[in-house]
């Protein structure tokens, strides 16, 4: 019986000991490593986390590793903090009818301002993208590559573009939906311009979620840009109060410099956004403006007689 005892108490001293020195070492020179196999997605695309626990250090921002002693008779429990982030990029807006209004927009707006392409100058070729006309398609470079590709025109100066979406939904019923497609809309008026050798400058009301202000980026050409308006649209986090358009951007608008196009992005119409748009337009008469409206909105917003020109209403149900 003494004998019985005493095992028993040996090994629940074991037991008690082996939790002790596990809940104190167990998470000693542990180190978890997490890291996404792409920096960056569009919408729609896959990515893969992975999790690696090793000797060594990395972060994320907040991660949580659960152990439990030999016999499984504690759970133990330690956060660790890190850094590390993706992004998810928003997807270029695609549809026939917003490729047909691009390439209107590039008649008609473009050309006005005398800023021909250079038929005998190339910058290169590209991947072909939705709104391209089909008559700059390198036909050699794509059967080469086995993908579309087309030309990329040198142009006698450099334009601007600028690009301002306002985003507000303050109405009674949200439109989350239209929302989302004014930042690819954006994505995809940034792209068909950079592509084409033009600067765009992108300007939104909606804020960062790293500093809370409202987007500002001025003009630039070429690649990286792209890249900084990609990075600046996924960071807008639609859940936060949009700043007043008119406060931020009434002086930038209002100034534009010669030479400069401006587009509009906004499934909004009330009078305060409508107001600074007309005093633009007494200014400068060449604009447009993209209104994002989905299938199931009843009625087609009230836009006043003279605008109805120069609003494009986009469906954005099927768009892909």
């Amino acid at each position: 019986m003494m004998k019985i005892i005493g095992i028993g108490l040996l090994a629940f001293l074991l037991q008690w000991l082996q939790r002790k020195l596990y809940g104190k070492w167990w998470a000693g020179n542990l180190d978890i490593r997490l890291e996404f196999t792409r920096k960056n997605l569009f919408e729609g695309e896959k990515g893969e986390l992975l999790e690696i626990i090793e000797n060594g250090y990395y972060r994320i921002h907040n991660i949580d590793l659960v152990a439990a002693d030999l016999l499984l008779s504690t759970e133990m429990v330690e956060s660790r903090q890190t850094e590390q982030y993706f992004y998810v990029y928003p997807a270029p807006f695609a549809s026939e009818e917003f490729r047909r209004s691009l390439q209107q927009l590039n008649g008609e707006l473009l050309t006005k301002r005398h800023f021909p392409e250079d038929p005998f100058e190339y910058r290169g070729i590209r991947e072909y993208q939705p709104f391209d006309d089909m008559r700059s398609i390198n036909w050699k470079a794509s059967a080469r590559t086995g993908e579309l590709k087309v030309n990329q025109k040198n142009y006698t100066a450099l334009q601007t573009i600028r690009i301002f979406f306002n985003i507000e939904d303050s109405g009674i019923l949200k439109k989350d939906a239209e929302v989302e497609a004014s930042l690819q809309i954006t994505a995809g008026l940034a792209a068909f311009f950079l592509n084409q050798g033009i600067q765009v400058a992108c300007y939104g009301n909606g804020r960062d979620i790293l500093n809370g202000e409202p987007l500002r980026l001025e003009a630039g050409a070429g690649a990286g840009q792209m890249q900084q308006i990609y990075r600046a649209l996924a960071r807008i986090d639609t859940k936060q109060k949009t700043a007043d358009f008119a406060d931020c951007f009434e002086q930038e608008l209002l100034n534009a410099p010669p030479g400069t196009t401006t587009v509009f992005v906004s499934p909004n119409a009330y009078d305060g956004f409508l107001s600074l748009l007309e005093r633009y337009r007494r200014e400068e008469p060449n604009c447009i403006w993209f209104y994002p409206l989905s299938k199931t909105e009843k009625h087609v917003p009230e836009l006043p007689e003279n605008w109805k020109t120069d609003v494009i209403l986009l469906c954005i149900d099927g768009s892909r």
